[in-house]
């Protein structure tokens, strides 16, 4: 179970709740490919979602956010 609590996960935080221990957030960078970030920039839909954040027209954002993603395209 200490294993377990060192681990960044529900069962990982429930262990460590057990175990009296501080949670693991395990802090990394996050990796990405920058030619498909490009590509999904250039997505009609996330261009709007964009836009619309900005606007601070979050539930717009949302649903364009939503329509966007509705069919995977990466």
């Amino acid at each position: 179970m200490d294993k377990l609590a060192n681990e960044r996960s529900y069962y990982g935080f429930l262990a460590a709740d057990q175990l009296d221990k501080a949670y693991r957030f395990a802090h990394g960078p996050l990796e990405f490919d920058q030619k498909k970030l490009d590509h999904l920039a250039l997505h009609p839909g996330i261009q709007r979602t964009h836009e619309l954040f900005i606007l601070e027209r979050f539930i717009d954002a949302r649903h364009e956010w939503r329509q966007a993603t509705r069919y995977s395209f990466w």
